[in-house]
């Protein structure tokens, strides 16, 4: 019988609580759960493994950064990943680098011990928001992600590892912005990851006074690869044509001369927002 839920933890509380006070506890009987005290035990049982089983487990198992290994393997398997690593490491660059880029079908939550057993509760619960038949409602058809508690933990990551923003992939980008931007009160609304007509978020929001609709175009580039006035020429040129409010482009970059001289002559119908604006704004939602 395949696994729902697939815990990976070499000590024996811990693994116990995970399983009794989180798993049973929160879902009763609805989950399928194989537990885990060791690499090789873990290994033995491969055929467990299933598109939509979610992994809990330590980075470290028996003395060895067995993570990045377990990681590998699922995506061999399964292609996707879905992982909730619980460890006492901290968020250190070669650890969080190497599981970086992470695709838009990955999702991948970094929790310590540190925050407390309530944290985890809570995490797990959110994470495994579980779609059942109708039919046979101890059937685990599929695990809709939640994506904004992800990106809570990356833009607290972020502000403490700024630099890490080039390491993320584009897609992650554009989903971190959107984030940003419902921080910032807007409804929004991401369009296909093969979109490349010049807008990948839609920002909307209302008040007693007005309405705004924006186009946002994200730019994860490298710190020396700039912006230049031809991808704002294809923002603006969908501003015109959609009649939205304007253009919002967001970069981890910056903007060359000719984009910014551009933008000046639009009367405040693009607005810029370089790798500084960037870091503002998630140091200001962590």
């Amino acid at each position: 019988m395949t696994k729902d839920i697939v815990i990976i933890e070499d000590d024996l509380m811990m693994n116990h609580y995970i399983k009794e006070n989180v798993l049973f506890s929160s879902f009763e009987s609805k989950l399928n759960v194989a537990s885990f005290t060791n690499y090789d035990e873990f290994i033995k049982n491969i055929d467990i493994l299933n598109n939509n089983s979610i992994y809990i487990l330590d980075y470290i198992i028996g003395g060895k950064n067995r993570g990045l290994d377990i990681y590998n393997i699922i995506k061999t398997k399964n292609k996707t990943a879905k992982i909730i690593f619980y460890s006492t490491f901290q968020l250190g660059s070669k650890v969080f680098q190497n599981m970086i880029p992470i695709n838009d079908k990955d999702n991948i939550m970094f929790l310590s011990p540190m925050e407390g057993p309530e944290k985890l509760t809570q995490s797990i619960e959110v994470f495994t928001k579980l779609i059942y038949d109708e039919n046979n409602n101890n059937k685990l058809l599929a695990v809709k992600n939640d994506i904004e508690i992800i990106n809570s933990n990356l833009l607290e990551y972020l502000s403490r590892n700024p630099k890490s923003i080039y390491n993320i992939n584009p897609r992650k980008f554009e989903e971190l912005v959107a984030q940003l931007f419902k921080y910032e009160g807007y409804y929004v609304e991401l369009t296909k990851a093969s979109n490349d007509g010049g807008k990948d978020i839609y920002a909307y929001k209302k008040d007693f006074f007005n309405e705004q609709l924006f186009a946002v175009e994200c730019k994860r580039f490298s710190e020396n690869n700039k912006v230049g006035r031809p991808i704002l020429q294809k923002l603006y040129g969908v501003v015109e044509h959609e009649k939205l409010t304007g253009g919002i482009l967001v970069t981890s970059s910056f903007f060359t001369k000719p984009a910014k001289k551009f933008t000046k002559q639009l009367s405040n119908r693009i607005f810029l927002n370089d790798y500084y604006n960037l870091m503002e704004l998630i140091a200001k939602h962590k």
